[in-house]
């Protein structure tokens, strides 16, 4: 038999500063001992720190486009190889990068965040970059820094799902209810996140996993700066994890947004390995039970 082989990419940068904020998460998950409990499932691991080239300091946005060239290499090569990519990061615009070192025909994208990243440059009112990654990932800004990323090609909207979003600009709003991207809040039913799933799998034969920790519920835990209430519950993300995982074949997966300073119970790390476990205990064996049972009343309220 075959051993299963994964692939953790370690990109610990923060608006192109090294080890700043949310980009001391990656670094912080694998003290944690990240490696271990991944080899502990039966993979075999390689990790790999990524760094752009030259001396600091880092431009943003040059730096966050030259992370997404490498992590494109990285991410095909690792498929080639017949590796499970795992891409922890500090920021969301390494999705970028990530999806487009996967195969076309597994480059479905399945976003869980409380943000929208569907902000444009003509749109955004902080000016964050990292709130338009899902917007260049479809193709509508940066166009001309998007196409250095080898292999890279605008994904369709009808290839998108948000889950979790609940904080939006008003001008991303109007973006997001105008394209067709799959879109689902927290409290959605099972069978409305089903729909959309079915839909996505009759696009695309894989798809990337895309989970900004801020997608959790602010009192489960404080992933970064940005977290806030109506989000999911522990149980209930790895509910829909494993249910994900189940309908469709996850190529690649990231972990995005975790700032250490703002965890000092360490719940969020703790529980951003147990989101990484749930979902390589599906890829290891599909035939598995699915986890079905819905959250408490107690729980969903603690989401109001």
């Amino acid at each position: 038999m075959t051993p299963r082989r994964a692939r953790i990419l370690i990109v610990p940068y923060d608006s192109g500063q090294r080890g700043f904020r949310m980009g001391a998460g990656p670094k912080q998950l694998m003290r944690n001992g990240l490696a271990e409990r991944v080899a502990r499932l039966g993979f075999d691991v390689t990790v790999e720190e990524i760094d752009p080239s030259g001396s600091p300091p880092h431009p943003e946005i040059a730096t966050s486009f030259e992370l997404a060239r490498i992590i494109s290499d990285r991410v095909h090569a690792a498929q080639r190889a017949g590796e499970t990519p795992l891409v922890f990061s500090g920021n969301c615009n390494t999705s970028l990068g990530t999806v487009s070192g996967l195969d076309r025909n597994s480059r479905g994208v399945i976003w869980l965040d409380a943000h929208g990243d569907f902000n444009t440059p003509d749109t955004t009112i902080g000016g964050f970059l990292d709130g338009m990654a899902l917007a260049a990932l479809t193709g509508r800004c940066w166009k001309g820094p998007t196409a250095t990323i080898p292999r890279f090609e605008a994904v369709q909207d009808e290839s998108v799902i948000q889950l979790g979003a609940r904080h939006l600009d008003p001008a991303e709003a109007e973006l997001l209810r105008a394209s067709k991207i799959g879109r689902a809040g927290a409290d959605a039913s099972d069978s409305d996140v089903d729909v959309l799933l079915d839909r996505l799998s009759t696009h695309v034969d894989g798809a990337y996993l895309h989970l900004d920790l801020d997608v959790l519920d602010v009192n489960e835990g404080k992933a970064n700066s940005y977290a806030c209430a109506g989000g999911y519950t522990r149980r209930e993300l790895n509910r829909l994890l494993d249910r994900i995982a189940e309908k469709i074949p996850i190529k690649a997966m990231a972990v995005t947004a975790y700032d250490p300073a703002l965890d000092a119970d360490k719940r969020v790390a703790e529980a951003a390995m147990e989101f990484v476990e749930t979902v390589l205990k599906r890829i290891a064996d599909p035939t598995a039970p699915a986890r079905r049972a819905r959250s408490s009343p107690s729980e969903r309220g603690a989401r109001q």
